[in-house]
């Protein structure tokens, strides 16, 4: 899921990284 997020975000990758794979997978299917 992060690196979907990553390819979708590239811009906020580093943020990525930071989050939990939870908050990163809420992030991603609550953003679109």
């Amino acid at each position: 899921m992060r690196d979907l997020a990553i390819e979708l975000f590239p811009q906020w990758a580093d943020r990525f990284e930071a989050m939990t794979e939870n908050a990163v997978e809420t992030l991603v299917k609550g953003g679109h």
